[in-house]
């Protein structure tokens, strides 16, 4: 499964990952190489929670359509052209029915001009008061962990200290972890954090 995490710090978007993959039918637990977290495009950084082909379609295939004149606000762009977009790139490359309530569809955490939006698996978005969100199987444990450690830790920090507070709980949760800061990667070496 998934642990992804994101903050809003000042005018900067971090997201962070795990890189725990669940077996939807064997159930094993393994650790992959490909990370839950990337930059799409310049404008974007996106947690993936949910199928690994949705994460890859969205990485490898998908292309934000460019911002319309009238999209005055970026939730009616978010809305207006991403999604619809979203939408169509995945009915062509995964599942040709978008529209039943079993589609299984994804769950991301999207960083976009300083702010963090949710996607749930029915395309909604929403956007959060308090500057956090977590999804996947530890987001409950991920939240309490955030809301304590962003009062003591540097917002990379604090992200770090809740996938390891998260991956001690929930076995589906595990390293190694990856942090995305609005323009930059922000690299792990241990408890050591670096931005470059």
């Amino acid at each position: 499964m998934t642990c992804i995490i994101g903050l809003k710090h000042g005018n900067d978007v971090y997201i962070g990952g795990d890189s725990k993959l669940t077996g939807s039918i064997s159930g094993t637990i393994q650790t992959v190489s490909q990370p839950k977290v990337f930059r799409l495009g310049y404008e974007f950084i996106v947690g993936c929670s949910g199928s690994c082909r949705v994460q890859q379609i969205i990485e490898h295939v998908f292309h934000p359509p460019c911002r319309e004149y009238n999209e005055t606000s970026d939730i009616s762009y978010l809305v207006k052209s991403f999604i619809p977009a979203l939408r169509n790139i995945l009915k062509d490359n995964w599942k040709e029915d978008l529209k039943t309530e079993e589609w299984g569809g994804p769950s991301l955490l999207l960083g976009y001009k300083g702010n963090i939006y949710e996607i749930c698996a029915d395309f909604q978005i929403t956007s959060f008061l308090d500057d956090m969100a977590t999804i996947g199987s530890g987001y409950q444990v991920a939240l309490g962990a955030m809301e304590v450690a962003r009062k003591f830790l540097g917002p990379s920090e604090s992200i770090l200290a809740a996938l390891e507070a998260t991956a001690t709980y929930i076995n589906s949760v595990g390293p190694p972890f990856t942090i995305i800061k609005s323009n930059f990667l922000v690299e792990l070496d241990k408890n050591k954090i670096t931005e470059t």
